[in-house]
């Protein structure tokens, strides 16, 4: 995954390299290097010094005062949001901020998988990849680089155009762990490469600023639709629905805004909230737990704000719902990092039993949570991976419909999972195959209508033909965001059984929640009922 973060200021990048890129002992990097042809041009090779980071930074040629680029616009008008005390509200004002970009913060992250695999093994061929690959993309970078062109010409025409000149400076930092959360880290394996603002333009025979525009368009950021439920708003499903929904931004104005889970929320959603509570006289009320969630778009927003003291918080230090003192005391040492003591703790209280053989542990299993539902209580059977998850279900249902639990035939129907593909995955026919699912949740060229499921057909030549009822369309790759992609299964289900919901969506009158728990009361041919008769939910197999 790449995220590019903009910097603003030659302070503001002193203190990121102070806090966040140089040497420290939490983050266990490597001195950092120097990159790139501008470097080269500059005589930077080798270890990047404090001194000379700090000269680049503050647009200075290193080793000297003189300045590097022409231009040095330190400031600009902007309208902020600012805090009355005596009226108790939020006003915005004029005020001057950094008009400086000093650079970029491009910040290349393997998967976690890969971060635990080198933490448990030290395999360097592994590394050396990572480093090849995140070398071959800043060549592709550079070689994209541009620089504006104004003025006029020898021509006396008027100039308004980018030209590539292929070259950059930046300093490579290799990072093993997280910034530490509660004085924590996690294994983390990424690369930072701080990209300074400039390039030197061979035409004009100077150092100019750099255009990094396009690289930001074209960064991966992720498909997935947070849901998030907004407790002050009957109507309200998501958050994205309340950006997207003019009639609900209606009902919100001068009301009470509460943003639950927003861990989820991405920097670009955050600053639409604020914007949005700013304009219509509302109040934003966030909670959440940033250590739990984390932003799938680019930009883990609230837990920036939390490590800047942009906002004030309030937080639950004391477990109220856990009443028995020594279970308490080890969901503290838990939650507050210290696995072993917390499992030693559940340990010595006897809530942990260890079964080695296979048979005999699904058989304890099957045989606590039918216990549990004879005795009227919840169970919840938590599993690391879905095969797994499907060898423990399958002996639970056996044992529901010895015990009568589960009544009449089992009927096969149809569900879908989601492939998690990110919107730039989407948009390539590579990832796709015959029999996935597309379903849209907003219109796309093409006449293809929200709600509409179509089945792959075929995949050639760079396209993706799907089909539904007999006709045959392509799949507009370029709106991706337009609709997500599903694999089809099939699974047997009887009344009795408990269906979880995993899309909101609506069946007449009736509304259905992800995530909510749902019995099987009654199967009919092309429907099934759920919740004690209270709707009819057809699930058809997608065509």
């Amino acid at each position: 995954m790449l995220r590019i973060t903009m910097s603003v200021s030659g302070e503001g990048a002193t203190k990121y390299f102070d806090a966040a890129l140089a040497t420290s002992k939490y983050y266990g990097s490597e001195r950092g290097q120097w990159g790139g042809k501008g470097a080269e041009r500059l005589g930077l090779h080798g270890d990047v010094s404090r001194k000379d980071f700090i000269a680049l930074a503050s647009n200075k040629r290193p080793g000297t005062d003189e300045t590097l680029t022409v231009r040095m616009k330190t400031t600009r008008k902007q309208k902020d949001l600012v805090f009355d005390e005596k009226a108790n509200t939020w006003k915005l004002e004029d005020g001057e901020v950094s008009n400086r970009r000093a650079g970029y913060d491009f910040c290349f992250s393997v998967p976690k998988s890969v971060s635990l695999y080198l933490v448990e093994t030290g395999d360097r061929a592994v590394e050396q990849l990572i480093h090849q690959a995140f070398k071959e993309t800043m060549v592709d970078i550079e070689n994209r680089m541009e620089t504006r062109v104004r003025g006029k010409g020898d021509d006396g025409q008027v100039r308004n155009e980018e030209r590539t000149t292929g070259n950059l400076i930046y300093a490579s930092f290799v990072h093993t762990e997280t910034r530490p959360i509660d004085g924590i880290p996690d294994p983390h394996y990424h690369i930072h490469a701080f990209t300074f603002n400039a390039t030197y333009d061979p035409e004009e025979e100077r150092w100019k600023a750099g255009e990094f525009g396009n690289i930001k368009r074209d960064a991966p950021s992720s498909s997935g639709v947070e849901i998030l439920k907004q407790q002050g708003f009957a109507t309200l499903d998501t958050f994205q629905k309340l950006m997207d929904s003019v009639a609900l931004q209606d009902v919100a104005r001068g009301k009470i805004v509460w943003i639950d889970e927003v861990g989820f929320l991405s920097t670009r959603q955050m600053r639409w909230a604020v914007d949005f509570a700013a304009r219509n006289d509302c109040r934003l009320i966030l909670s959440g737990d940033t250590r739990q969630h984390h932003a799938v778009d680019r930009g883990d927003a609230m837990r920036l704000m939390e490590q800047t003291g942009a906002v004030v918080h309030m937080a639950l230090t004391k477990i109220f719902r856990q009443q028995i003192a020594a279970l308490r005391e080890a969901v503290y040492d838990l939650s507050a990092g210290k696995t072993e003591s917390g499992f030693s703790k559940l340990d010595a209280f006897g809530a942990i039993h260890e079964i080695e053989e296979n048979a005999q542990r699904l058989e304890a299993i099957a045989n606590q949570h039918i216990a549990a539902i004879r005795e009227g209580k919840s169970s919840l059977i938590v599993v690391p991976t879905h095969t797994e998850c499907r060898a423990i279900a399958e002996v639970v249902r056996g044992r529901q419909k010895k015990e009568g639990f589960l009544s009449g035939e089992e009927h096969a129907t149809k569900r879908l999972e989601k492939v998690n593909l990110t919107e730039s995955q989407r948009r390539d026919a590579i990832n796709y195959n015959r029999g996935h699912v597309v379903e849209f949740h907003r219109r796309a060229k093409g006449g293809f209508k929200s709600g509409e499921r179509w089945e792959v057909g075929r995949c050639a030549s760079g396209t993706v033909v799907v089909v539904k009822d007999g006709q045959a369309k392509i799949l507009p790759l370029a709106q991706a965001k337009s609709f997500n992609v599903y694999t089809q299964e099939e699974v047997a289900v009887a009344v009795g059984d408990t269906l979880r919901i995993t899309k909101n969506f609506r069946v007449g009158t009736s509304r259905f929640r992800n995530n909510e728990l749902c019995t099987v009361t009654a199967i009919h041919r092309e429907s099934i009922t759920v919740g004690g008769g209270r709707v009819d939910k057809t699930f058809r197999a997608p065509s």
